[in-house]
Order: C-alpha cells, then structure tokens, then sequence
C-alpha cells in the first residue's frame, strides 16, 4: 500500500560513478577555495586584505548544502513530468 505513492522507478536509481567523483570533487572544492583565496588575498595585499575568510566561509558551506541537496528538487520535477507526461 505505502509503494504506490513512492515515484516510478524509485528502486532503480543508479548513479554513475564519474557524477559520485564529480559531486565530491566540488563539494570539497566549496570548503578548500575559501581559506585558499583567504590566503592568497593576505599573500597580495598583507594588513589591507579585508576580513573575508567569514564570508567565504559562508559561500563555501551554502554552496556545498546547496550541492548537496539539489537532487531533492530534480527528483520531484522529474517525478511531477513522468507523472503529467
């Protein structure tokens, strides 16, 4: 009875191993560019750098959860087209 309101195929998603590398590749790409563009901005302009780790910081794990929940909403779109179509 709870199968049926689950989307069709729902137990038949696979994933390519090459999107898994990619994802993780910029998930991590999200935390590591931050305090590495800190550093070099310090390297270039020394007491003058802003204070823009913080803010970095907060691009870099937004970034990262937006990454990472992004499947969410493809799925339901994906799910609302097999449905009306």
């Amino acid at each position: 009875m709870l199968f049926e309101y689950l989307p069709p195929g729902a137990g038949t998603i696979h994933v390519p191993w090459s999107a898994v590398l990619v994802y993780g590749i910029l998930a991590n790409a999200g935390y590591t560019l931050g305090p590495a563009a800190d550093l070099v901005l310090r390297r270039l302009l020394g007491d003058r750098a802003p204070a823009v780790a913080p803010v970095l910081f907060r691009y870099g794990f937004a970034f990262s959860m937006g990454l990472t929940l992004l499947p969410i909403p493809l799925a339901a779109l994906a799910w609302l087209v097999r449905l009306l179509f």
